[in-house]
C-alpha cells in the first residue's frame, strides 16, 4: 500500500513538473518508469525545491503542488501565442485585470483585459500585437504578475518563388584544396560553391559550425561543440583577415620555408589533425590580433554589445582552461579545477578573467573574424546562384564540460543527461553525456540561451537544421549513475518553442527543417507541419514492411536525402562496407555479420525494384537511379551527398566510437582543383543534371 501511495505521489509530481511516467518504444511496447528514476529526475528538474514529503505521501504532494499553483494566476512565466490570436491559450480566474505591456522595441501599452467564467480571455480595448518577446503584468487590486509574453507569425519563414530547392552537402573540415591549412575553411566554402555553381544546386548544407576543442579522438565531432553560440575558430581563412594583409611579420612567418612545410604536412595528411590546424592558426591569429590592435576598429565593440553576454562567457572560459591547463596538465575539462574557478563569479574568477582580459578580448575579436567570414561566404555563395544560400546545422546539445554549462550551471539540470531509448540499432539505449538544459517553464532564462542558439545558426542560413527536434517536446533524459535504458521523458514548453522558432525564422528568412528520425509522440509531427517546419526523411529509413517507400508517398513538406552523417554513405550501403567495419570494431560477430550482409541484399534488391528497370549494373548507375528517385518525391527539399558525388565508402562517423574509428576526420578524396578533372565525379554530376532537367522521370 505504501509502494502504491508513493508512486500516486511520484506520478502527481510528474504530471506537474513535465516528465512522462511512461513511453511507448519502437517496437510498440509500453515501458514504465522506474519510482526511482522518477524521485532522481524530479530533484534535477526542480532545483531540489519539491519538500522530501512529496515524494512518498500523495497528501504532501498534493498541497505541495496547491501552493505553487496558488501563488500564481498561470501556472507558467512564460505565455506564447501567434499574433492573430494575442491570449490563446491564457486562462484566467473569471474577472477584469489591467495589462500593462512592455514591447520589445522599448514602447509601451495598456489594456483592460476580461476573463470570462470559462477563463478565456478578450482585450476589452484595440490592440495592434506584433512579434516579438515582450513583457506583460497582470494587475487585480493589490497583486500583479509578470510573464514573458511571445508572439509570433505562427509559422516559419518559407521561400515560395520555387517548388524545390536542392542542394549538396559540404562537411566543411574534409575539404582538401591547395591553398588550405589542414582543413576545409571559410574560403574553400566559397570555392566549393564556384565548382558545383551551374549544377542545379540551390544550396550548400554544412555541418554544425559550433565552436570545438579541436582535441583529439574525443573532441572533434560537430554534434559535441563546446558552445552552441560561439563558431569553430579552424575555418578561418587566415589569409582572407583584413589585418593580415597589414602584417609584415605575418607574411614572413607564412612564407618562411619551415612553416610552408608545416602547411603542407598539414595538407597532405590522411586525416584532419584538428589540433594541428587549431595550434597552427591560433599562433597566427595572436600576430594578427595586435596588428589588429595599432588601428581598432569601432565596428568590433559594436558587434561586441550585440553578443554579450555570451561572447564576454566563452572569451573567459577558455583564458581560464588554458592559464590552468598550462599548470595543471593533466587538467582537461572544468570540473577537475581547482574549487574556485569552477564558480564563474567566484572572485577567484573575477580575479583572473580581470587579470587576463586582453586574451578575452582576444577570443572575442577572433569570433568577430568568424562571424564576418561566414556572412561574406554567405553572400558569395548566393551570388554564385545558389538561391537558398547555406544550410546550416544546430546541435541538440554543448558538451558538459563546456563554457555553456561553466558559465551558466542555473540554466542545466544537475544530475541528469540525454540521449535516447532503446532501437533497432541500440538495444540498451544511448547515453549521449549531454548536459540536458532546464525545462523553459521552471528556468525562464533558458529562453535566451535557446534564442541566441538559433541566432548562431541563422545569422549567415537560408536554411536551418534541428538536430534532434523532438528535444522541443521532450528529451530522454538519464539520472547519473544509471544505464541509458533506465531514462525518463522529460517535457519541455514545446508551443512555446515552436513560436520562438517562428519569430527568429521571419527575422532571418530561413527555412526551418527538423531531424526527426526516432520515436516521437503522435502530436509531434502534426504540430511541426502547423508551423511550417519541414520534416527530415531519409530513404534508407523509409520502409513499407519489406518494400521502399515510393517516391510518391513522400510528404510534400519535408527534406529528402538517402543517408545521413551517422549511417553509412550511399556507396558503403551498396558495398556493405559499413558492415565490414562494425564487423572489424566489434559491433557484430562473425554470425551477426552474415545475417545482416544477407538483409542487406534483400535491401538493395527491393530498393532497384523500387527505382525502377531491374539492378543496376554499377554503383554509377544506381546513382542515376537515386538522382531520378529523390526528384520524383514530392519533397521541398531534395539531398545529395558529396560523398554520393566522389562514391566516396567510408561514413564520416560510426556512433559507440571514438578511436576505433576516423570520427569527423575524413578528408574528400580530391582537392577542389581536381574535381572538374575527375572522371566519376563528372559522370554523376552529368547522371544529376539529367534526371533535375528531367524532373525525375523515367522512361521505364
Amino acid at each position: 500500500m505504501e509502494f502504491c501511495l508513493s508512486r500516486d505521489s511520484l506520478v502527481l509530481l510528474c504530471q506537474h513538473y513535465g516528465l512522462d511516467t511512461g513511453y511507448l518504444d519502437i517496437w510498440g511496447r509500453t515501458i514504465e518508469a522506474l519510482p526511482a528514476v522518477m524521485r532522481e529526475t524530479l530533484r534535477s528538474v526542480s532545483g531540489a525545491a519539491i519538500p522530501e514529503a512529496a515524494y512518498d505521501d500523495l497528501t504532501a504532494a498534493q498541497e505541495w503542488i496547491r501552493e505553487r499553483e496558488a501563488a500564481r494566476w498561470l501556472a507558467t512565466t512564460i505565455l506564447a501565442a501567434g499574433v492573430q490570436a494575442p491570449w490563446a491559450g491564457m486562462r484566467l480566474p473569471a474577472g477584469t485585470y489591467e495589462a500593462r505591456i512592455a514591447w520589445e522595441d522599448g514602447s509601451q501599452s495598456h489594456l483592460v483585459l476580461e476573463a470570462a467564467s470559462d477563463g478565456e480571455v478578450a482585450a476589452s480595448n484595440w490592440l495592434a500585437p506584433r512579434p516579438g518577446y515582450h513583457r506583460l503584468r497582470l494587475i487585480q487590486g493589490e497583486r500583479s504578475e509578470d510573464y514573458i509574453w511571445i508572439l509570433s507569425p505562427g509559422q516559419t519563414w518559407s521561400d515560395e518563388t520555387r517548388q524545390r530547392h536542392c542542394g549538396v552537402t559540404c562537411f566543411l573540415p574534409s575539404l582538401r584544396s591547395e591553398r588550405n591549412w589542414g582543413c576545409g575553411d571559410f574560403r574553400d566554402l566559397v570555392d566549393f560553391a564556384r565548382a558545383f555553381a551551374g549544377q542545379h544546386f540551390d544550396y550548400i548544407a554544412l555541418n554544425p559550425l559550433h565552436a570545438l576543442a579541436n582535441r583529439l579522438p574525443y573532441n572533434a565531432s560537430p554534434y559535441s561543440p563546446l558552445s552552441l553560440l560561439r563558431l569553430n575558430f579552424i575555418y578561418l581563412a587566415i589569409e582572407e583577415i583584413p589585418d593580415y594583409k597589414a602584417s609584415a611579420l605575418a607574411g614572413t612567418i607564412v612564407g618562411d620555408a619551415t612553416f610552408q612545410a608545416k602547411l603542407a604536412a598539414l595538407r597532405s595528411a590522411t586525416h584532419v589533425d584538428y589540433e594541428g590546424v587549431s595550434k597552427t592558426k591560433h599562433f597566427l591569429l595572436k600576430i594578427l590580433y595586435r596588428q589588429y590592435l595599432r588601428t581598432p576598429d569601432p565596428a568590433f565593440e559594436q558587434w561586441r554589445r550585440t553578443r554579450e553576454p555570451w561572447v564576454t562567457q566563452f572569451g573567459r572560459y577558455l583564458v581560464i582552461w588554458r592559464y590552468l591547463h598550462r599548470r595543471h596538465p593533466d587538467t582537461w575539462i572544468w570540473q577537475e579545477w581547482p574549487s574556485p574557478y569552477r564558480n564563474p563569479r567566484s572572485e577567484a574568477c573575477e580575479a583572473l578573467a580581470a587579470r587576463l582580459q586582453k586574451e578575452v578580448d582576444f577570443f572575442a575579436w577572433v569570433q568577430w573574424r568568424l562571424e564576418q567570414q561566414l556572412e561574406d561566404a554567405s553572400r558569395e555563395v548566393r551570388a554564385l546562384g545558389y538561391s537558398a544560400g547555406l544550410y546550416c546545422d544546430l546541435a541538440v546539445a554543448c558538451d558538459k564540460a563546456g563554457p555553456d554549462r561553466w558559465a551558466n550551471p542555473h540554466l542545466f539540470a544537475q544530475g541528469i543527461r540525454i540521449g535516447s531509448p532503446p532501437d533497432d540499432f541500440n538495444v540498451n539505449g544511448q547515453d549521449w553525456g549531454f548536459p540536458a538544459l532546464r525545462p523553459l517553464t521552471h528556468c525562464p532564462e533558458t529562453l535566451a540561451y535557446f534564442r541566441e542558439s538559433l541566432r548562431a545558426s541563422a545569422r549567415a542560413a537560408g536554411i536551418i537544421r534541428l538536430d534532434h527536434v523532438m528535444r522541443l517536446a521532450r528529451l530522454y533524459s538519464i539520472p547519473d549513475g544509471r544505464p541509458a535504458k533506465e531514462g525518463i521523458y522529460v517535457r519541455d514548453h514545446f508551443r512555446a518553442l515552436l513560436h520562438i522558432i517562428a519569430i527568429e525564422s521571419h527575422r532571418h528568412r530561413t527555412m526551418v527543417v527538423g531531424e526527426d528520425l526516432g520515436t516521437m509522440p503522435e502530436y509531434f509531427r502534426g504540430a511541426l507541419e502547423e508551423f511550417g517546419i519541414l520534416s527530415y526523411r531519409l530513404v534508407m529509413f523509409e520502409w513499407d514492411g519489406s518494400d521502399l517507400r515510393r517516391a510518391q508517398d513522400y510528404p510534400q513538406k519535408a527534406l529528402c536525402s538517402f543517408t545521413t552523417h551517422d549511417l553509412a554513405s550511399f556507396d558503403g550501403f551498396l558495398s556493405a562496407q559499413d558492415l565490414a567495419v562494425r564487423k572489424k570494431v566489434g559491433f557484430l560477430s562473425s554470425a551477426a555479420f552474415e545475417t545482416a550482409l544477407e538483409e542487406r541484399r534483400r535491401q538493395i534488391a527491393a530498393i532497384a525494384r523500387c527505382f525502377g528497370g531491374g539492378a543496376p549494373a554499377s554503383a554509377d548507375e544506381f546513382f542515376e537511379k537515386l538522382a531520378r528517385f529523390l526528384l520524383r518525391t514530392p519533397c521541398r527539399l531534395v539531398l545529395i551527398g558529396l560523398d554520393e558525388l566522389l562514391a566516396e565508402a567510408e561514413q564520416m562517423n560510426l556512433p559507440g566510437t571514438t578511436s576505433e574509428h576516423p570520427n569527423w576526420r575524413l578528408k574528400a578524396r580530391l582537392t577542389l582543383e581536381a574535381m572538374p578533372r575527375d572522371e566519376t565525379l563528372q559522370k554523376r554530376l552529368k547522371a544529376w543534371r539529367q534526371a533535375f532537367l528531367a524532373g525525375g522521370e523515367t522512361n521505364l
